[in-house]
């Protein structure tokens, strides 16, 4: 996907029990999740955030998936027959396509019934990623690295119209189950890309069918079906019965601790049904957890210190059965500032000022559970080009307040008042509420303006934000894919949201991004984060550490950071919930 923003991963990743109901209902071995947010679309173009992705998850497919066991993580095959094969000046990737599998049954077929995927069928769906029309944020997946891909667009663009019968030269069938893409470039990503959402094969019958609805009627080849969404209240799966098959994989020859007793080699997906329950609060989710009526949620951080105590859960809690695992992702949290706004976009100094005045440990500690890693750089610590010998930025009200008087605003005189704009969530309004506190400290008044997440989307898309607290879930493990936020033809409404414009950055970006790890490539990143930081684009925070809570009934629960498609794989031992609830 695009980067999947950072604010909804926490909540993203939730998994609860149905919510209504008596408790001799529950003994079954349905799975219920929740989201704290709707998400904004089930069309795989449209799949901008990770509330999206994991919406998504159940239905659709992709050619590659992330191994759902191995660390550090690795992909493996989905709907593709085997990895693809490269020519030796890697600009031609030839790829098979599974025979067999079929998209669900579905009324834009005829006689409702699903029929075979094909190699058209991806094509069909890069081209809607390349359809200005469209307007998906996966642009940045092809834009430049495919042959065509720029020109079908412009003419798209010049039109007002693409022209889906036109032929884009860097796509090509060259059977019903092999795709051949052409690339302009080396594109070492490409198979990363090829794994997310965005990619995903729709057929050409639902979007015509259900033209400007068809988000709203997804048709996959995943293992559930979409029975019902009905907004800010739940989504209901249920089990594909033309699914094409998978199992659980297969049992390593060292097996990690706590993994002892995953469903190895067994088919998939062990739920029959799905719920998921769209929540706004975390507390209603906390207390349903406690009560034994959720699989597994997140800690809020208002319960975080009532419930765990130097790294491990409280007795009382331990005593339920319920386990805790904190994973390190890679998820980065950032002030964002506008280079476009006259203030503070043309004014480095007094972006420098307010990096001086923030104290991210101390924001770590009222958000961030107390064990986040502040962070310093662009690109997240579990990332393949971490600088780690790279300084953490200073905390320095002497400095700030020095920096201030090199903008021209000494003891914040002269500079007006300072727009903030975040969600419209408590959790956000406190953060935001922190930021002001922190850069009155200096002379400088903020004010803090709440939106809903539409809004708030729609607000930094078309620039008109001055600051911003903004996130990146990495879509692959991969510095370019950190790297690209502040690439300049990624400018709002791309995803630099910073419309963040260095000719040096540009260019180093383009080398980069063409080659595979190394001490050369490394050292072009280090380059690249030096001006980054230099520029104070961002106020880098913190990578965020993830606590989650399990009962013990729900099995074979492993985080992954880039994998969503995971709800396939996780059981519920149904007789051991009856046991324990009764």
């Amino acid at each position: 996907m695009t980067g999947k923003l950072a604010s909804f991963l926490l909540c993203a990743f939730i998994f609860t029990l149905a919510l209504t109901g008596c408790q001799s209902h529950r003994f079954d071995k349905d799975m219920h999740l929740a989201f704290r947010e709707n998400p904004q679309s089930m069309d795989p173009a449209l799949s901008q955030d990770a509330i999206a992705a994991y919406a998504l998850g159940p239905i659709y497919e992709q050619l590659f998936q992330y191994h759902y066991l191995k660390r550090p993580y690795e992909l493996t095959t989905l709907l593709a027959e085997g990895m693809p094969q490269y020519s030796k000046d890697g600009l031609t990737v030839t790829i098979k396509v599974k025979k067999g599998v079929k998209f669900q049954d579905d009324p834009c077929f005829p006689g409702g019934h699903g029929r075979e995927l094909v190699a058209s069928d991806f094509i069909f769906a890069w081209k809607r990623i390349v359809d200005p029309k469209v307007r998906s944020e996966g642009w940045w997946i092809f834009d430049g690295k495919v042959v065509g891909v720029n020109a079908w667009r412009d003419a798209a663009s010049k039109t007002g119209h693409a022209d889906y019968s036109q032929n884009i030269e860097g796509f090509t069938e060259l059977d019903n189950h092999t795709i051949q893409i052409k690339l302009l470039k080396k594109y070492p990503q490409l198979n990363y890309a090829l794994a997310m959402a965005f990619t995903s094969p729709v057929p050409k019958e639902a979007v015509e069918k259900y033209g400007v609805e068809f988000g709203w009627h997804p048709v996959g080849t995943g293992p559930y079906v979409m029975k019902e969404f009905i907004r800010s209240s739940k989504i209901v799966y249920i089990k594909n019965e033309s699914f094409h098959g998978e199992n659980f994989p297969e049992k390593p020859s060292v097996v990690p601790a706590g993994m002892e007793d995953f469903d190895y080699g067994k088919p998939l997906p062990f739920a029959d049904k799905l719920t998921v329950h769209i929540f706004i609060e975390r507390q209603p989710m906390w207390l349903s957890f406690l009560k034994g009526q959720l699989d597994q949620t997140e800690i809020p951080k208002d319960n975080f210190s009532a419930s765990v105590e130097n790294g491990e859960l409280k007795p009382e809690l331990k005593k339920k059965g319920i386990s805790l695992t904190a994973d390190q992702s890679s998820t980065e949290w950032w002030i964002g500032f506008n280079m476009k706004d006259p203030v503070v976009g043309k004014n480095k100094f007094l972006r420098k000022a307010m990096a001086y005045a923030f104290d991210s440990k101390k924001h770590i500690e009222l958000f961030g559970l107390g064990a986040a890693l502040p962070s310093n750089q662009i690109v997240a610590p579990t990332t393949i080009g971490f600088n780690k010998d790279f300084p953490l930025r200073e905390f320095d009200l002497v400095k700030a307040k020095a920096m201030l008087v090199k903008a021209g605003f000494p003891g914040g005189k002269g500079l007006g008042e300072i727009n903030y704009d975040t969600e419209g969530s408590s959790n956000a309004r406190q953060m935001g509420e922190f930021f002001k506190t922190q850069m009155a400290q200096i002379g400088i008044n903020i004010k803090v303006n709440l939106h809903t997440r539409p809004e708030y989307f729609d607000l930094r898309k078309k620039s008109k934000t001055q600051i911003i607290y903004d996130g990146w879930i990495a879509d692959y493990p991969d510095a370019e894919n950190y790297m690209q936020l502040l690439y300049s033809p990624n400018a709002s409404p791309g995803m630099n949201n910073s419309s963040f414009v260095n000719s040096e950055y540009d260019k180093l970006f383009l080398e980069m991004s063409g080659m595979a790890p190394s001490p050369a490539r490394q050292k072009i990143i280090n380059r690249m984060t030096d001006i980054a930081m230099e520029e104070q684009v961002w106020i880098p925070n913190w990578v965020a550490k993830l606590f989650n809570v399990q009962q013990v009934w729900l099995k074979n629960f492993l985080y992954s950071d880039f994998a969503y498609n995971v709800y396939k794989y996780y059981r519920v031992d149904a007789e051991k919930k009856k046991a324990v609830l009764k």
